[in-house]
């Protein structure tokens, strides 16, 4: 996401600056700075780069340089461009540190910046689809033709349809979520140091809850930072098999429960992958508007993009406490043969907290879905930057013995 189009700033910066702080082995990305040298000394400056570890202090990469006098002439400045060796970093959170140190006085000024490296997304082939019936006369029409681009309506028709079963088949699934969460500093100052950091390990699901209409995303932490928190397995077992008359009550404490062990100030229980599927049904299309927005390949499938923004009010989504209207806008990237959802986009801010996330679905082979692979996230506010990043495996499904019991198998 470049800043400026690449010939608005040529005369500062010899490249375009990118917002992107996360970064994958195979990508290449410099650090830029300017030094400037007071007025008067005539010494050498040594330039030291440095990244350490965020979660381990530990230096990992250091590199220096001297730069002669000459170099800061005639404007006593001198530019100062270094490539972050990523290929040589496993994944996880850095500090970039630069330095100049004046000879003369050993004198320095530093500057400091966080990233992170990622593991690249390998595309993994789809899911098989059922065994080819007879083939078709030669020149035959397919049976179901993908939507045209442009198409909004066909491909609106296509995502619901996909999603009326969709959601029923993901209810019997429960998987295994990692998620990792990061506060940085306040974005007037600039995300310079992680402040805390945060690990959960959650069951996650669909459940309808008891006298409600829907599904409920639903989220049972039994770990946080490597700490149990609760027996894996007995609660679910107890809330979703025995169906006691509490069950409401105790499906929304638990809710809350998890939202409460999210890092940070800001009090957020939006965090859930599956939420923009609400936005296709059929009874939410009329509240927003829908314009296409081209083609693009995810996990190795043509897909067309979907952006969408909410006109209607009162919104879908508002502010805990003070009620106030949170519209939501994004994007979906959709099958246009299967209506199949292959990645979503979903941003919505009150004009002071703004929150921002992205989902990718994946195939899973053993259950015949294309199911959440991986949620990335932020929300910031005047206090606070918050980074969250989710992964979801180990999926399984339920044993519906009845409409209303439903075993929930034991970890291998």
């Amino acid at each position: 996401m470049a800043v400026a189009r690449a010939g608005a700033i040529a005369s500062l910066v010899p490249f375009t600056p990118v917002l992107a702080r996360e970064f994958t082995p195979d990508e290449e990305a410099w650090a830029y700075v300017k030094v400037y040298r007071r007025k008067g000394a005539v010494g050498a400056v040594t330039l030291t780069s440095t990244i350490t570890s965020v979660e381990s202090g530990e230096a990992v990469w250091t590199s220096a340089e001297d730069r002669a006098p000459a170099a800061f002439r005639p404007a006593d400045e001198t530019e100062y461009r270094v490539a972050l060796p990523l290929g040589a970093l496993p994944a996880g959170g850095y500090r970039l540190r630069v330095e100049a140190t004046c000879a003369e006085d050993q004198s320095a000024v530093r500057r400091e910046l966080d990233f992170r490296v990622v593991a690249p997304i390998v595309a993994a082939p789809p899911v098989p689809g059922p065994a080819p019936g007879p083939p078709r006369p030669a020149g035959a029409p397919p049976s179901r033709p993908p939507v045209a681009p442009g198409d909004v309506e066909g491909l609106l028709d296509r995502a619901s349809a996909y999603l009326g079963q969709y959601l029923e088949d993901l209810s019997s699934v429960v998987s295994e979520e990692s998620y990792e969460q990061a506060v940085g500093g306040s974005p007037v100052s600039g995300f310079r140091a992680y402040r805390a950091m945060r690990r959960l390990r959650s069951d996650f699901l669909l459940v309808r809850l008891p006298g409600q209409a829907g599904w409920t995303p639903f989220r049972d932490v039994f770990e946080v930072d490597g700490r149990p928190v609760r027996d894996r397995d007995d609660r679910l077992r107890k809330l979703f098999l025995e169906m006691p008359p509490d069950a409401l009550i105790t499906a929304r404490t638990i809710l809350d429960e998890g939202a409460r062990y999210n890092i940070g100030r800001t009090y957020r229980n939006i965090n859930q992958p599956v939420l923009p599927l609400v936005f296709l049904l059929a009874e939410n299309l009329t509240r927003f508007t829908f314009t296409p927005g081209g083609e693009d390949v995810v996990e190795g499938v043509r897909a067309l993009r979907l952006d969408y923004e909410e006109t209607s009010r009162p919104t879908l989504i508002r502010q805990a406490g003070t009620d106030r209207d949170m519209p939501s806008i994004g994007a979906f990237w959709i099958d246009p043969v299967t209506g199949r959802i292959l990645k979503t986009q979903f941003e919505t801010t009150d004009g002071i907290f703004r929150m921002l996330s992205a989902v990718v679905y994946r195939p899973d082979e053993a259950l015949g879905l294309w199911v959440p692979g991986e949620m990335r996230e932020t929300y910031t506010s005047a206090a606070e930057r918050i980074y969250g990043k989710a992964t979801y495996a180990n999926f399984r499904r339920f044993q519906v013995k009845t409409d209303t019991a439903i075993r929930i198998p034991k970890r291998p």
